[in-house]
């Protein structure tokens, strides 16, 4: 049941009646980079988000120090978030027909993702204007993924056409060349 991709070991009985595994792939990707950009924030920014770890300094002498370790720990965080962002999306544009395809779904998850997280983990207001953009999005997202080929999940039956004879053309190049190195 699992593939290895290297250096990533995928299941490949992935859920796909909604999303293909590129698409899938791409929407991972997507959340991330949100979730990369929470990190970083918590990481790099003041010291907004670490007031949990705040009450150390009343007890604790060295909290300067235990401060810095957790700011440290997000921003490995951070930086292995970013690395397997990169990884997801290259699966993504790998296995989507059309790069256009990983690209918006990638866009679009790190949109709603980092929307999401910024409201709940810094109390970040969404206004009816960033809601609108979703809904633009989602529409734009709509419309790239009727033109190459069907809806979300759907086939592309003229490019699975064009692939399948691509990949029997490739196998009986391959089969001549056995056959005249024998």
């Amino acid at each position: 049941p699992f593939t290895t991709v290297y250096p990533l070991r995928v299941c490949t009985h992935l859920p796909t009646m909604l999303l293909r595994k590129g698409e899938l792939f791409a929407v991972i990707a997507g959340l991330c980079a949100g979730l990369a950009s929470v990190a970083g924030k918590f990481g790099f920014g003041e010291s907004e988000g670490l007031e949990v770890f705040s009450f150390t300094t009343k007890l604790v002498p060295s909290a300067g120090a235990i401060l810095l370790c957790v700011r440290g720990l997000f921003v490995g965080l951070f930086f292995f978030l970013n690395a397997a962002m990169w990884r997801f999306h290259l699966l993504a544009l790998d296995l989507c027909e059309s790069s256009a395809r990983a690209v918006v779904f990638n866009t679009f998850a790190n949109i709603i993702s980092s929307g999401l997280f910024g409201f709940f983990f810094f109390e970040e207001k969404l206004s009816m204007l960033w809601f609108s953009g979703v809904g633009l999005t989602c529409a734009g997202l709509l419309f790239i993924q009727r033109s190459t080929g069907g809806g979300i999940g759907g086939s592309n039956d003229g490019d699975s056409d064009e692939k399948e004879e691509n990949r029997q053309t490739r196998k009986e190049g391959r089969e001549a060349e056995k056959e005249v190195q024998t």
